[in-house]
């Protein structure tokens, strides 16, 4: 009796954890309506980031919210007060790509980052005003754009497919004391051409420290001026790939 207790009492606890753990996953950051968003601009006490894409944010965007990728410092941008509700969308309810935005917002220390759970379709549908992007703004971002940022998520991806190709930027002696997996050290490579892939569609995923590190651009422009022409960044940096529980290793001992 007592030891079917204890298993019994045991699958409870077990249970209410993952219940727990799948709470807090899913309501990561809390969901925000279209009638509260547009209160919160009325007032204008919100922060909005279009995490949709540099084409689609060209196309139509919510009015007044700024385009993630090719927001170069993304921290200067934000407002100073750390509580500011800061509202982050994709396009559509099942769009996940506003995780990163928040998680790069929740890396400042911004305490009240929400999402628009219905996203840009959503906010459409309700009859909402958006905006677009003249022609010369548009080719500006455009050349802003010239590394797109790619997600812890999709880096996995593109990891277990082996479909990538990693160069660190954070200099050769943290990248001796662990990088991401497979990554090559940028900084003592003496011929990157040779180290690169000789397909130059393949995708080639730089990074360093963090958000606020751009290290990672002379690694990527290195490879552009080879010739590659699908070149990322990973925009959380080594650090965020590292808070969201992923693989390192280490080179030397």
């Amino acid at each position: 009796m007592n030891t079917l207790y204890e298993f019994s009492l045991k699958s409870l606890v077990l249970f209410m954890a993952l219940l727990s753990a799948s709470r807090i996953i899913a309501a990561e950051y809390e969901a925000i309506s279209v009638a509260e968003l547009k209160a919160a601009m009325s007032d204008g006490s919100v922060f909005m980031i279009d995490a949709n894409g540099t084409d689609r944010y060209i196309a139509n965007h919510i009015p007044g919210a700024i385009e993630y990728y090719t927001t170069a410092d993304l921290e200067a941008e934000l407002p100073k007060d750390k509580d500011a509700l800061i509202v982050v969308y994709c396009v559509s309810e099942a769009c996940k790509l506003y995780l990163n935005a928040a998680h790069e917002a929740d890396f400042f220390g911004y305490t009240n980052v929400k999402h628009l759970a219905v996203g840009l379709n959503g906010w459409i549908e309700a009859g909402m005003s958006t905006e677009s992007v003249d022609i010369k703004e548009a080719r500006k971002m455009r050349v802003l754009g010239e590394f797109p940022k790619i997600t812890v998520r999709e880096l996995r991806e593109a990891m277990d497919e082996g479909s990538v190709f990693l160069l660190d930027a954070n200099g050769s002696e943290r990248y001796r004391r662990a990088h991401i997996p497979g990554a090559i050290d940028y900084y003592t490579t003496e011929d990157l051409g040779a180290a690169l892939p000789e397909d130059k569609d393949m995708l080639i995923v730089a990074y360093c420290s963090s958000p606020i590190c751009k290290l990672y651009k002379r690694a990527a422009r290195d490879a552009k001026s080879l010739g590659y022409t699908n070149i990322k960044h990973l925009s959380v940096g080594f650090k965020g790939w590292r808070e969201a529980d992923m693989p390192t290793e280490k080179t030397g001992g």
